[in-house]
């Protein structure tokens, strides 16, 4: 087992500690996924050596001004932990963040998913508003 994947496991495992849950499950690929208020399934998986990435899906989008918001939030950025949208292939919104495995603990890693947890309640909020424009269905973001 590599040193990343090595720090992974231990990172995995310390949050399980902080969680006071039984150990996390991994795939052969460190893929792991954790349920939250027993709604939200937040995945967590290594990004190459030094990171980890955890996603979620979110709601569908609601529609051309909510995609124009997301975007004009969805620059690039050198940091890390930032919560970042993509669209997936069933326009479901995926929210995801990275975190650097050298420097982060159990207490940011469980800060990191509460905020997951809460930018998607927050955008599924926004999804329950009525919208005066839609997307086409050949409209892809």
């Amino acid at each position: 087992m590599s040193h990343a994947m090595n720090l992974y496991t231990t990172r995995l495992g310390e949050l399980a500690a902080h969680l006071d849950i039984g150990a996390i499950e991994q795939d052969e690929t460190g893929h792991a996924c954790l349920t939250q208020d027993k709604l939200w399934a937040i995945h967590l998986a290594p990004l190459g050596e030094e990171s980890m990435v955890m996603f979620l899906r979110a709601g569908t989008l609601a529609g051309e001004v909510q995609a124009r918001a997301l975007l004009r939030g969805n620059l690039f950025s050198a940091e890390h932990a930032i919560i970042r949208v993509a669209l997936g292939q069933d326009d479901h919104l995926i929210l995801w963040s990275q975190q650097r495995l050298e420097s982060t603990n159990a207490e940011q890693l469980h800060q990191a998913l509460g905020q997951l947890v809460a930018r998607a309640v927050a955008l599924t909020g926004e999804m329950d508003a009525p919208s005066s424009t839609s997307i086409p269905p050949s409209l892809r973001v």
